[in-house]
């Protein structure tokens, strides 16, 4: 662990308990920085997410789970498939690849459920990555994020329970 945060021994018996703190602190955000630069398909979390913090909306709940999958691009959609060379057309509508996007935007199978959704009515009056960020990352706080929670995951229920008609 020294070495992954550029310190000898000798440094770290000279250091005080605060001076190591803040060291420790300001090499991981490095790292981290650097691993969500590598990154391609984390696109949304990259922009809205300048510097680690706990965020204190999760809590195990499967809406938690479906949030932090859709912010982090990692749901299970078609497009996952893509790495495997199989084909990612949604299975909902058979219309286009079911992407983060296709999935909270556009899949007209879902329809209904997005509707009942207020940061998702049309026409929208941003391009749609903008309107996704607000959904996934918004500044009202834990109770607007608890609400675009409970939103997102009446989403996924729509569209699991639609798969398995």
């Amino acid at each position: 662990y020294l070495q992954t945060v550029d310190l000898k021994l000798c440094d770290l018996r000279q250091m005080k308990k605060g001076e190591l703190s803040k060291h420790v602190k300001e090499k991981d955000t490095v790292l981290w920085e650097e691993e969500m630069n590598e990154k391609t398909s984390i696109g949304i979390y990259k922009s809205c997410k300048e510097h680690i913090k706990e965020d204190l909306i999760y809590d195990n709940t499967p809406a938690s789970v479906i949030l932090y999958q859709a912010r982090t691009n990692t749901l299970p959609l078609e497009d996952r498939k893509r790495h495997e060379n199989k084909p990612t057309t949604c299975q909902l509508c058979k219309e286009e690849t079911e992407d983060l996007e296709h999935f909270i935007m556009d899949c007209k199978q879902i329809g209904q459920a997005r509707n009942q959704i207020p940061v998702l009515q049309r026409p929208h009056n941003q391009p749609k990555e903008d309107t996704i960020r607000d959904l996934l990352f918004t500044k009202e706080g834990q109770e607007g994020m608890e609400r675009r929670k409970e939103w997102l995951y009446k989403l996924w229920r729509a569209r699991m329970k639609t798969l398995k008609k």
